[in-house]
């Protein structure tokens, strides 16, 4: 008979690390997926980790399908908040409760593997598929998130309970917070929380809510009744436009006044659609050139949307963020982690996004490939950008800028334009620490 080993001798599963509010995260990733939870934590729900910047320490926050606990880390590491999590996949909840020990927060994040709903008892848990890290789960019954019939390759035994018994109880105190994602059931943990939620103790709650679904459109009306609101703008930019999950997004209901969160929305305009904001831009620069000094450079006036720049205006990062680039009056706000990471909670999202676009090699070559159009003479070496924030003395700011193959340069007038230069050679030539070929600059700061 084999004996059992003396000592237990663990399997390395790898650690992705992100930071937030000075904080270092750490989470298990034993596959792709879990990967990508990591890598998008600031792109995929913007408007969700805005939300969580504007809690308060020792608040409480329930997160309902915490899938492995992006969020409640979130909340708990950088905004001290006490959090409950519930996800009742058991690979998911090993994950949550793995992360939580990674980052020594056994004493702000309680994770039940429980499912929330109307009802009470013991139930079934219809996976979509079988990858930790996974969602698009659904308890009770077989439904995707479209409440239609869902193929399930697993179905694993689940406790289900409603948030109303468990607060009434005492097993979870009365929160301050609510975040809801159960992938189209959303209805029935808002029909099992209702006592709970009349609480005026109860500042908000996000709910992923698909308004092509009528059981969906009472939680508008259900929560209007109890006093809630919401911004339109903050539930457009959450909603994806195409695809099989068009119109679905976070309604971020709150009760006001709440004028650290309601500050975020009032002074935006529009909704913050980054991606397709860029992609107008690439349309602005293939429509629009003015030529200058014979054919060697190209100036493209007023590249951004409009309402996207104002935006970009009104979220630039403190100047006690920047560095100096020596040698120059200049200062810089570089476009990666690094610096990213030292931006208050409800700012990281934007310069994450911006830098995850104006950094990526495909914008790089839809650019070079337009520009070639315009300057046949223009020779990029590499077609990927450095992507920069950067201010000071105007004269200066454009020395830099012409030394660049192009640079976005804008200005807090109202002015933002692409210049290309045949004579200017690759930024890379320049020893400021970019080495790379876009720089987006400010000017007049």
């Amino acid at each position: 008979m084999s004996q059992a080993p003396t000592q237990n001798k663990e399997v390395e599963i790898p650690i992705r690390t992100t930071a937030y509010e000075g904080k270092e995260l750490r989470y298990r990733t034993p596959n792709s997926l879990t990967e990508w939870r990591v890598d998008s934590l600031f792109l995929e729900e913007p408007d969700t980790v805005r939300w969580l910047s504007c809690m308060k320490e020792g608040e409480v926050l329930i997160d309902i399908g915490a899938n492995v606990g992006m969020y409640s880390t979130l909340a708990a590491a950088g905004r001290g908040m006490q959090v409950y999590a519930f996800e009742p996949e058991s690979q998911n909840h090993s994950l949550l409760n793995q992360n939580i020990y990674l980052n020594d927060l056994s004493d702000k994040v309680t994770a039940y593997c429980v499912g929330l709903s109307d009802t009470s008892g013991l139930s079934k848990l219809y996976l979509g598929h079988m990858d930790a890290g996974g969602a698009f789960h659904s308890s009770g019954e077989a439904l995707d998130f479209n409440l239609e019939p869902l193929h399930t390759p697993f179905v694993q035994g689940c406790i289900l309970m409603t948030l109303d018994q468990m607060v009434e109880d005492g097993t979870i105190p009365m929160p301050d917070h609510i975040k809801l994602d159960v992938d189209g059931f959303e209805y029935k943990v808002v029909n099992g929380m209702m006592n709970t939620i009349r609480n005026s103790k109860v500042k908000s709650v996000a709910i992923e809510l698909n308004p092509n679904l009528p059981e969906h459109q009472q939680v508008f009306e259900q929560m209007a009744e109890l006093g809630f609101t919401y911004f339109e703008n903050q539930r457009a930019e959450s909603c994806l436009e195409e695809g099989p999950f068009r119109n679905i997004g976070n309604v971020i209901f709150y009760r006001a006044p709440w004028p650290e969160y309601e500050e975020l929305y009032q002074r935006q305009i529009g909704p913050m659609r980054v991606e397709k904001s860029i992609g107008q831009m690439l349309k602005n620069i293939a429509k629009n050139s003015l030529q200058l000094d014979s054919e060697k450079t190209v100036l493209i006036e007023n590249v951004f949307p409009e309402e996207f720049y104002q935006n970009l205006l009104n979220n630039l990062p403190n100047e006690n963020l920047y560095d100096s680039i020596g040698g120059t009056s200049l200062k810089t706000f570089k476009l990666d982690a690094s610096y990213i990471n030292r931006l208050p909670g409800s700012e990281i999202p934007f310069w994450s996004q911006l830098s995850y676009e104006l950094g990526s090699t495909e914008l790089a070559e839809k650019i070079v490939e337009v520009l070639a159009g315009k300057l046949p003479q223009l020779d990029i070496k590499q077609q990927r950008f450095g992507v920069a924030i950067v201010c000071g003395e105007k004269q200066q700011l454009r020395n830099l800028a012409m030394k660049s193959a192009f640079a976005l340069c804008f200005n807090l007038d109202g002015s933002n334009n692409l210049l290309a230069s045949v004579e200017g050679g690759a930024l890379e030539n320049i020893d400021n620490g970019f080495g790379q070929q876009m720089l987006l600059c400010t000017m007049d700061r």
